[in-house]
């Protein structure tokens, strides 16, 4: 449960960065073709995200659901542990 918990808390910080830094670009740098950009990259990364952390949780959800004890790293990619003791 604490993985779990520690996976959602690190990803929802990063998602609310990688939607806030635009927003603070625009607002720093009032030039319209700046802005534009910005938030053009930012939605392109937005979306390399979303696909990169919906597979990681798919496949957490997986290893969850055979009962396989796993770690997840500062990377995201789980270390299995071996299975349960019956």
């Amino acid at each position: 449960m604490s993985q779990a918990l520690r996976f959602g808390l690190v990803t929802t910080g990063a998602w609310v960065v990688a939607l806030a830094w635009p927003l603070a670009l625009s607002l720093l740098i009032g030039d319209v073709r700046v802005t534009l950009i910005a938030y053009t990259v930012a939605f392109v990364l937005d979306l390399v995200l979303l696909v990169g952390w919906a597979v990681l949780a798919i496949r957490y959800a997986g290893l969850a659901s055979r009962g396989v004890y796993f770690e997840i790293d500062f990377w995201g990619l789980p270390k299995g542990t071996g299975t349960p003791d019956r």
